[in-house]
């Protein structure tokens, strides 16, 4: 006895240990327990005749015999869902699958289902037992965009099932209809269904409520904000760093804190915003790292508005690649006003200050009468318009107060229009144009004024680049032998002025002789591009009141 329990020991741990249970065991194991609440719900009509209650008379018979019945649709029901569930791996709905197979074996035994069919559930418990180890998820995207999926197929399938019901089971419910007990042929049978339905539903979408609660906040705490500032001292960032103190995305520290991400989960996934920060021998295993971390929630990963050189690493990690625009940055180093090409930008200044137009640079700490004169101005530039978000910066006082402004003054000295900067904590090589405002009666070429100012006072800073931000979609899907998405955002850039003057910004930018950098998004195989940008898009439309 002993020797026979030892190698069962063995086989169990042998069982455990084979590494295909991860991928073979879970889908096979899912399968079982959708086939499980699936036959229950039909051996409740075709096995209604065998219920172990012989003593009963028919009519007591045929009330246990209903509650039976929907005591299967629910339990039956709930296995479904369950199976989807343990096939995305969710550890937190093991234990309740095994209670609902343990209902389902205790169901089929009052419904005189033959011992064959019980074996199966407790080898169904056996099975989900082995690859208990292999459930790791938290949580899934998939209740929240898919479980309405599941509710209307459930209630096509309850209607037509609880429809045909009394004729399947003719004999059974004939003394019940003729004694006028309980249910009347039909009617009643559909109206039992319908609300054995809604409390399987209720049921399901209550647990869900309560167990898997969404832990992945687009937000960051002040605390980590202080911890950034500490990181980025010795670690250089990019165009989209400084955007992290927007507070609006969460961060992710890989590499045991050696590079550091910020996403926002948009859809179903979570989307980085720029490249990963941080010692380049450690971005690609971070990179990994942020898969995981999402693949824990059932998520994708993609990385927006990202370089070039560090296309590589994500093609290692199985990314594919849209490019989203260009990327105007001015050298300053032989930056000046001369030339036939810098004509216009010298007449629009040589007015302005024949018209007594000034700028001047400022910098935080800012006094609450300043912010408020700017924040006059943006309030008015908006003109009713939710702020854009996540890849761009806002009016927020707390945020503007970690960069320097560029104003420009009327003849009155009062303001009339305004940018703040943007750093790119790269031992000041490099710094770019963030929030720009103006007012609705500034003159034509306020915007150059401005940006030219910027670009000279970087250039008396001391800085070797000016970046003037994307232009979104330039000189995307020009190869004749380009993806069908970017020949398709060529359309959009040749043609879509009507809803973003995509050329006109690329003509503004183009003023001050930039070199242009290729930005990309970095997105897996397995999720729809269209989708995802869609997404994306929506997600930056949102903005802030």
């Amino acid at each position: 006895m002993k020797e026979i329990f030892s190698k069962v020991k063995k086989a169990w741990k042998l069982a455990k240990d084979f590494k295909l249970t991860g991928d073979i065991g879970v889908i096979v194991t899912s399968i079982m327990i959708f086939i499980r609440g699936f036959s229950l719900i039909l051996y409740s009509i075709f096995s209604a005749e065998n219920i172990l209650m012989d003593k009963f008379p028919a009519v007591e018979k045929f009330k246990i015999g209903c509650i039976l019945f929907l005591l299967s649709i629910f339990i039956g029901l709930s296995l479904i869902v369950l199976s989807v569930e343990i096939f995305l791996r969710l550890h937190k709905s093991y234990k309740i699958t095994q209670i609902f197979l343990i209902l389902n074996l205790i169901v089929y035994f009052l419904l005189g289902v033959d011992y064959f069919e019980m074996g199966l559930i407790v080898l169904t418990g056996l099975i989900l037992t082995i690859i208990k180890g292999h459930l790791y998820r938290e949580w899934a995207s998939f209740r929240k965009r898919k479980y309405g999926i599941l509710i209307i197929l459930s209630f096509i399938f309850i209607i037509m099932y609880m429809m045909a019901a009394p004729f399947l089971q003719e004999s059974f419910l004939s003394d019940a209809i003729i004694s006028k007990t309980l249910f009347k042929r039909g009617r009643s049978f559909l109206a039992a269904g319908i609300f054995i339905y809604l409390i399987t539903w209720a049921f399901l979408l209550l647990r869900n409520i309560i167990v898997f609660r969404d832990k992945l906040k687009n937000k960051v705490a002040q605390e980590e904000l202080i911890k950034v500032e500490e990181f980025l001292k010795e670690n250089k960032g990019d165009v989209n760093t400084h955007l992290v103190f927007l507070g609006d995305k969460a961060l992710f520290w890989g590499m045991n804190g050696k590079v550091l991400i910020q996403y926002s989960k948009i859809g179903d996934a979570l989307v980085a915003l720029g490249d990963p920060i941080g010692e380049e021998k450690y971005i690609g295993d971070a990179i990994e790292e942020f898969q995981g971390f999402a693949n824990r929630f059932t998520l994708s990963t993609a990385f927006y508005r990202i370089g070039r050189d560090k296309l590589a690493l994500y093609h290692e990690n199985g990314y594919h690649f849209y490019k989203l625009g260009e990327e105007a940055v001015v050298p300053l180093e032989n930056f000046d006003l001369k030339g036939k090409k810098k004509q216009n930008l010298r007449t629009a200044k040589n007015k302005f200050e024949r018209e007594n137009y000034s700028f001047q640079m400022v910098y935080p700490p800012y006094s609450e009468e300043f912010l408020k004169d700017l924040q006059a101005i943006s309030n008015q530039w908006l003109d009713g318009r939710k702020e854009d978000k996540f890849s761009i910066g806002w009016f927020q006082k707390e945020y503007l107060d970690k960069s320097s402004i560029g104003i420009i003054r009327n003849s009155e000295n009062k303001v009339i229009a305004f940018a703040s900067t943007l750093p790119y904590y790269d031992d000041k090589e490099t710094v770019s144009i963030d929030l720009m405002r103006f007012k609705k009666d500034s003159p034509n070429g306020i915007m150059d004024l401005l940006f030219l100012h910027l670009i000279l006072w970087a250039k008396d800073e001391g800085y070797k680049n000016f970046s003037l931000g994307m232009a979104p979609l330039a000189n995307v899907g020009v190869s004749d032998h380009c993806h069908t998405g970017e020949k398709f955002a060529k359309f959009i850039f040749n043609y879509g002025s009507h809803w973003y003057n995509f050329k006109g910004l690329r003509y503004f930018k183009g003023k001050f002789d930039p070199n242009w950098t290729p930005r990309f998004l970095a997105y897996p195989k397995v999720m729809s591009l269209p989708v995802l940008a869609l997404s994306i898009n929506r997600h930056i439309g949102k903005g802030k009141e």
